[in-house]
């Protein structure tokens, strides 16, 4: 294993829809502990391109008590001779993590204050977290964010060298992943994040730094792809480069996170409980002393009873004692296993689903008894597991509205009544692949490398794209590569999008491997393509579709044409093939750009 580099958790304040701004929080004091008690910590927003949104304190009054006591033994702490006093002094540097935003004291209840009480009266720590700080330099042609809030140039940064530490824990850069546009910006991240910890290292103090990974957020979209492990491969690679140890917080708590974060007031920062689970982590990597783990709840029965009208404080065993959020819901079957809606659940942030390892059926119908339920998309909603929707309706709040498989197993089956609400629209897309929504996310995670089936049965859909999508034509495309396979098979359901993007075996991708649209059934409204438009992409990187691509036709309605290719945005080198079955032999008019019509028996 490599050496491993432990990170400082700052307080880091995630851009969009970011709490706990500059305006919104106190100075950092380093105290013997973290935050003078005297501090409080107030409700703040940031303003992005996309709005401003108030994050407001948690309803949690009690902090989890620190579980071990006993004084550091054994361990490198205790050979450490403190450079002044008699106290060893750790450095806590950060973001919002580190501060304890959100936390209903700082200066008790953030992650330096409990890994103070948990080392004992032989170590100082500092709490030197800024709220919505980054590591960026702030003339850095990508960075995003104000310039006074690049680390550097907070008074925090100042308080942590005069406090002439002898560790530091450097934990930065979640509000750096929103500037994360390209493959440069990433590198960019990487060599300040070293340069800042080889800066702490030089200080006649400091006998070393660590850098910490940081603990995932979901509050939005581009949070949630860089978060969840982008980030953290960034941070140990900044470490390795530079011969700095990690503290691998994510490694240890991610499938906590990934859950747990789901319920906090923002998705971003963590509660009183989880800042002490952060700390008994950090504490268990520096000392090599054993320390609790925190438990993610599991359903023992493997049905989730959801609904609006619920809590997530519930364990969803009975109607009565129903869940109200679709990602607790999962988070309690992550392991596979059915979510019963009895009512109305909606979707009301955009919602990156908790991974679950087992296929989790959603459905308004079980054990007999029809509930009628419904799930409101006010937002858009990715899922990271394999998933079955039947016999429920979907109620669209939201124009454009897209449901983002990421290449898992998704089957959309029987009984799926879409309605619209209010004055929306338009239907939402099915989104085989992945929604990439920044420049810089690997593209290894928005590639196919195996096999994945996509079934739609029923419902009424703008249309099905089978592969990737991207907001920005300068994004990364993604793969279907070599020995991967996409299969989307429609037996039923209407796709009602007449203009723009159609349905089609493609998405906005290279395909090395085999993409296969297979239709039974079902009414296409709109043209039908077997390669869709890729489009421009002003990185150079030209789509190549060197793989198969087929279109099996067996049965459904289309009210125009069958096309080969949907334009010239892509280079076609491999194989596009289009099936007919005997039924539907009367379609060969409306092909359009294909070689040859294969005909079934």
């Amino acid at each position: 294993m490599k050496k491993t580099i432990l990170r400082i958790l700052l307080p880091a304040l995630l851009l969009y829809p970011l709490a706990g701004c500059a305006s919104g929080n106190p100075d950092v004091t380093a105290a013997d502990t973290t935050l003078a008690a005297s501090e409080a910590i107030t409700t703040a927003a940031e303003t992005t391109a996309s709005g401003t949104e108030a994050t407001t304190e948690p309803s949690e009054t009690t902090a989890a008590a620190p579980v071990v006591t006993d004084p550091v033994a054994d361990s490198y702490l205790e050979t450490v001779v403190p450079y002044k006093g008699d106290k060893v002094k750790i450095a806590c540097v950060g973001d919002s993590l580190t501060y304890g935003y959100a936390s209903t004291n700082p200066a008790t209840n953030s992650y330096p204050s409990v890994l103070g009480q948990l080392l004992g009266d032989s170590y100082q720590v500092g709490n030197f977290g800024k709220s919505s700080s980054y590591v960026l330099d702030p003339d850095n042609p990508y960075n995003i964010k104000e310039k006074s809030l690049s680390y550097r140039n907070t008074e925090e940064y100042k308080k942590s060298l005069a406090f002439e530490p002898d560790i530091v824990i450097l934990m930065l850069g979640t509000n750096d992943m929103r500037s994360m546009s390209c493959a440069e910006a990433l590198e960019a991240y990487k060599a300040d994040l070293c340069n800042l910890a080889t800066e702490y290292s030089l200080l006649p103090s400091v006998k070393k730094v660590y850098i910490a990974t940081s603990p995932q957020a979901v509050n939005a979209p581009v949070i949630v792809q860089m978060t969840g492990g982008v980030l953290q491969q960034l941070q140990r690679e900044a470490a390795a480069s530079a011969g700095f140890e990690v503290l691998d917080l994510y490694a240890e708590l991610g499938d906590y996170f990934d859950v747990m974060i789901h319920t906090t007031k923002d998705r971003v920062h963590p509660t009183d409980s989880m800042y002490a689970d952060m700390a008994q982590v950090f504490f268990r990597l520096l000392t090599g002393k054993a320390s609790l783990s925190p438990e993610i709840p599991l359903s023992e029965s493997g049905v989730v009873y959801l609904s609006t009208r619920g809590k997530d404080t519930n364990d969803g065993s009975t109607p009565e004692k129903a869940v109200a959020t679709l990602a607790r819901a999962v988070a309690l079957v992550r392991r596979g296993g059915t979510i019963v809606l009895t009512g109305v659940c909606n979707i009301s942030y955009d919602t990156s689903l908790p991974q679950n390892s087992g296929r989790i059926v959603i459905t308004s119908s079980y054990d007999g008894q029809d509930y009628n339920g419904s799930l409101i998309l006010s937002k858009n909603l990715t899922l990271n597991g394999d998933f079955t929707f039947e016999n429920l309706i979907f109620r669209i709040n939201l124009d454009n509205s897209i449901i983002t498989c990421n290449y898992h197993n998704v089957t959309f089956g029987n009984g799926i009544t879409c309605t619209l609400q209010g004055s929306t629209k338009t239907y939402p897309l099915i989104l085989a692949g992945c929604n990439v929504g920044i420049g810089g996310i690997p593209v290894e995670r928005i590639s196919l490398t195996d096999t994945c089936c996509i079934t739609v049965n029923s419902g009424t859909w703008s249309y099905v794209r089978c592969g990737n999508r991207r907001s920005n034509a300068g994004f990364p495309i993604g793969t279907v590569e070599k020995n991967a396979s996409l299969n989307v098979t429609v037996n039923g359901g209407v796709f009602c999008n007449t203009i723009g993007n159609l349905t089609s075996a493609t998405g906005m991708n290279t395909v090395e491997g085999e993409c296969t649209l297979t239709i039974n059934g079902g009414e296409f409204r709109g043209p039908v393509y077997a390669v869709g438009r890729i489009g421009d992409n002003t990185t150079g990187v030209r789509p190549i579709m060197s793989g198969k691509v087929s279109l099996i036709i067996r049965g459904g309605s289309f009210a125009g044409m069958i096309g080969a290719t949907q334009d010239s945005s892509s280079s076609v080198t491999g194989t596009i093939s289009v099936t007919l079955s005997e039924s539907t032999r009367s379609l060969a008019n409306k092909l359009i750009g294909f070689s040859s019509v294969d005909y079934e028996d």
